[in-house]
């Protein structure tokens, strides 16, 4: 699924919780670039845009 984000539902909770692991600098860095994609994803920004905007191919996107 390289061209188009999936469709992922989230509880406002979640994207709080997303929010603090896509700002957080004492987690890994593999957990903050997946909260950011998951929900730019939410946003329902496309994996190429996504990947554009974090620096990694849509195709790279689409696997995480």
């Amino acid at each position: 699924m390289s061209g188009k984000a999936a469709k992922i539902p989230l509880t406002k909770r979640m994207q709080d919780i997303l929010r603090q692991f896509s700002s957080s600098r004492n987690i890994g860095s593999s957990i903050v670039t997946r909260a950011k994609i998951i929900l730019m994803a939410f946003q329902k920004y496309d994996n190429r845009t996504i990947g554009c905007r974090l620096g990694f191919s849509g195709k790279m996107v689409g696997l995480w």
